[in-house]
């Protein structure tokens, strides 16, 4: 994971912007999100867009500390 490679972990991110291309993908989104970060909840804003580079289904900016 890129914030453990920063020296950091998943309990550390503070905010997170989610790229989806399409809006039916959020519950997904929303699953795998709760998931991942179980009890841990950071802020997070998912921002509908049209297609994404590469075909891709998910684009992830994230901001925590160390």
């Amino acid at each position: 994971m890129i914030v453990e490679a920063a020296g950091s972990k998943k309990e550390k991110i503070l905010r997170m912007t989610l790229y989806i291309p399409d809006v039916k993908l959020w519950d997904k989104v929303d699953t795998v999100y709760k998931e991942f970060f179980g009890e841990h909840k950071p802020v997070r804003t998912v921002v509908p867009t049209n297609e994404l580079h590469f075909g891709f289904k998910i684009e992830i900016d994230a901001i925590a500390y160390i």
